[in-house]
């Protein structure tokens, strides 16, 4: 195995253009060092390209790539979802090594995090081509192009709930289920429903965030959201739960975060 540690993002695009497939970007190496992953030829270690690094306010959040999920864990500046989603990583050791960018790059079949930052309608900076650009997270997980730099939410005031199921605090969970929407005239906007570890890929509910856009929390039925939830999710048997149990969850996930909604908006 040979092993590479560039300076520059361009130096990393090229090394990885010239090993092709063989070529693997190196982080926090948790996904790699997985039983599961698939052997590299080459590591391209990230560690001098500078991308550990937060800048939090009011109006927009940048996480670069390489920041661990342990730091995104100790930042209360942060979103209540996304500490949750980075408090609950499996353990304070893995979340010592593992990095958001590796979170939301590193196809693992579930994920704590990254249901999260779609439901806040993240976006994903990337060099590609000897430059930078951004797309929306779901749209760049589609190919996965480039190097990614760093995860940009640019409303972090969004309405954003997060429930996951697991077996034990420090195992990987079985099912994760974000919820988010813009409330700012009273109305649901932009709603997203993502759901990671139903099946071997996060999924982005488009039925059910029809159902909810221009409504409003009270006239929202739980069960017609979780009937479109259940109608268009796609779901799996695994080791950790079977599709029907996953089902279950999903409702009962979907029906917590509703309520608590209401309730929060009944004592505001």
């Amino acid at each position: 195995m040979e092993y590479f540690a560039p300076a520059t993002p361009k130096e990393a695009e090229s090394l990885k253009k010239r090993t092709g497939r063989g070529g693997v970007y190196l982080a926090g190496g948790t996904i790699l060092n997985w039983k599961r992953s698939p052997k590299a030829d080459v590591l391209i270690d990230l560690k001098n390209l500078k991308l550990d690094y937060m800048r939090v306010s009011g109006s927009r959040i940048t996480l670069g790539a390489m920041t661990t999920i342990q730091e995104l864990a100790e930042n209360e500046r942060l979103p209540d979802a996304l500490l949750a989603a980075a408090g609950n990583f499996t353990s304070r050791n893995v979340r010592n090594m593992a990095t958001i960018g590796g979170s939301v790059a590193g196809r693992f079949f579930v994920s704590d995090t990254l249901p999260v930052l779609l439901a806040f309608r993240a976006r994903a900076e990337f060099f590609l081509n000897g430059s930078k650009n951004t797309l929306p997270v779901e749209e760049w997980l589609r190919s996965r192009p480039g190097l990614l730099c760093s995860i940009i939410i640019d409303r972090p005031g969004r309405q954003v709930k997060v429930r996951q199921e697991r077996i034990s605090a420090i195992d990987f969970p079985m099912l994760v289920t974000a919820v988010g929407f813009d409330a700012a005239s009273g109305r649901i906007e932009e709603p997203v429903v993502a759901i990671s570890g139903a099946s071997a890929r996060t999924q982005v509910l488009r039925s059910a965030a029809t159902y909810l856009e221009g409504g409003s929390l009270k006239s929202v039925s739980h069960a017609e959201l979780n009937r479109l939830v259940q109608k268009e999710i796609l779901l799996t048997d695994n080791l950790k739960a079977s599709a029907a149990v996953k089902r279950r969850f999903i409702e009962s996930h979907v029906k917590t975060m509703l309520n608590e909604w209401k309730r929060e908006t009944r004592t505001r």
